[in-house]
């Protein structure tokens, strides 16, 4: 009965040595386990840090393209408002230029108006000159047109067109038929020479009283 009981007892010391073995042979292979999932771990780790840095390489890149791209923008910016500042200069020196000239515009149109009318006026002075008769017997009124080389002189009846010029203090006709101020000057309209010029002509000495669009001296008659 010894023998039996001792042998129960080392067969029980076996098994506890057993289980131990197990035991610690279990522990072993968890730890490989663990070991190899950590070492994985750290292998995807290290794959997710190249990549966040191959990412924040890529938002530096990108970073630093924004950036560009808005100091370009801004560069397009300047340009655009220096374009703009420009065309306001231009646009504002054709508006002084315009108004600077208005009044150089209107006197010329004026002055083609003027033409225009006394064309008009001499045209129909042309047909009633044939029918009238003044009394006056003049050399300077069947010639009509006398130059003494440096001025061609025309005769124009002021009672076709009185106009505005022969509003002269003094004015009057002498013998001859021709129209004078107070003076005696005689009283002529001209293109080329300014109000109140003295000219001498082949009648004596004359005014400028008057404006004509033809070039010619009108020395004013009352024929």
């Amino acid at each position: 009965m010894k023998d039996k009981k001792l042998g129960l007892m080392e067969l029980t010391m076996l098994l506890v040595i057993f289980m131990a073995l197990v035991n610690a042979a279990c522990i072993l292979i968890t730890d490989r386990d663990r070991k190899k999932d950590y070492e994985e771990l750290e292998t995807k780790v290290d794959a997710i840090a190249s990549h966040t840095d191959a990412l924040d390489m890529v938002l530096v890149d990108f970073n630093d393209n924004l950036n560009e791209i808005r100091n370009n923008q801004d560069e397009i910016r300047q340009e655009q408002e220096e374009q703009y500042e420009e065309i306001d200069k231009t646009f504002d020196k054709l508006w002084n230029s315009i108004h600077r000239h208005k009044d150089e515009l209107e006197e010329q149109i004026k002055a083609v108006e003027e033409s225009n009318a006394l064309q008009n006026k001499q045209t129909t002075y042309v047909g009633a000159a044939v029918s009238y008769d003044s009394g006056y017997d003049h050399d300077f009124k069947s010639q009509g047109t006398v130059s003494d080389g440096e001025y061609n002189y025309t005769w124009y009846s002021q009672r076709v067109l009185p106009g505005g010029g022969l509003d002269i203090p003094g004015r009057h006709v002498d013998e001859d038929g021709f129209v004078r101020d107070g003076d005696g000057n005689l009283c002529i309209a001209a293109r080329d020479l300014d109000r109140g010029s003295e000219v001498e002509t082949p009648y004596g000495r004359a005014i400028v009283y008057d404006y004509c669009p033809n070039g010619n001296l009108d020395i004013y008659t009352d024929w």
